[in-house]
């Protein structure tokens, strides 16, 4: 997202393996939240389920689960990034929100 702010803080600390121990960094790339960035799914499984992406079906005595096929779920959103660049995250979506 154009919005994003990544930064690559470095994290300190010992890696022991038996009785050897060094000192190590590592540096992970985290994006700072930013209001509207957070991820927002629901959209997603609605257009897949609507067109025959993804189906509902539940595990006896267990929880209710959306099954996609990888396929639908990757044409699915890059035709709906295509549209909306924003599609994935709130901000994509807070004009439906209001209305």
């Amino acid at each position: 997202c154009s919005h994003a702010v990544w930064y690559a803080p470095a994290v300190r600390g010992t890696v022991r393996e038996g009785r050897h121990e060094q000192e190590a960094v590592a540096h992970f790339n985290v994006r700072k939240l930013v209001p509207g960035d957070d991820p927002y799914l629901g959209p997603l499984g609605d257009v897949l389920l609507a067109e025959g992406g993804a189906r509902r079906t539940t595990i006896p005595d267990g929880p209710a689960l959306l099954v996609a096929d990888c396929r639908a779920i990757a044409e699915h959103t890059a035709r709906c990034l295509a549209r909306n660049p924003d599609f994935l995250i709130e901000r994509g979506h807070a004009a439906a929100a209001v209305a």
